[in-house]
């Protein structure tokens, strides 16, 4: 199994001096483990979903493959 973790940080949201960037990487994270806990390879399998950030533009993606 191949997992692909991908996470621009070129947008707005991670240069907002008032929002530290290490909560919303942590928030984006969270969101992705959410996402796979409980399952299992078959439904992992082939997985590509969207990351996106606090504003709902998308930053990057989780991709699972055998």
């Amino acid at each position: 199994m191949k997992l692909e973790l991908v996470i621009n940080s070129d947008n707005r949201t991670f240069s907002d001096l008032d929002y530290p960037v290490g909560d919303e990487i942590a928030r984006i994270l969270h969101r992705a483990a959410n996402q796979v806990h409980g399952s299992d390879m078959d439904t992992l399998d082939d997985l590509n979903q969207p990351l996106h950030d606090e504003n709902g533009s998308p930053v990057g993606h989780l991709r699972i493959s055998a």
